[in-house]
């Protein structure tokens, strides 16, 4: 792969961000539409949750994510 491919890539790729607020059944399905719909090289999600999470992580195009902080806090959507 040439530097200047390279360079025109990256320079065109696209990326997209959600707040998805608890990644649901119904969310994870609109966020994959919005990959091939606004043809997104990358789809950052926060606040998943980690709402079935490891159906997500077994998804073929699945990347990363942050690792789970446990205790589950006290407070907030995931109380202990």
């Amino acid at each position: 792969m040439s530097n200047l491919f390279l360079m025109n890539y990256i320079r065109n790729i696209r990326i997209g961000y959600w707040n998805c607020q608890g990644l649901s059944d119904r969310k994870w399905v609109t966020a994959l539409e919005a990959v091939n719909e606004a043809k997104l090289d990358i789809l950052f999600l926060a606040e998943t949750w980690f709402i079935d999470h490891e159906t997500h992580v077994s998804y073929p195009d699945y990347l990363v994510s942050t690792p789970r902080i446990l205790p589950k806090p006290a407070i907030g959507h995931e109380q202990a």
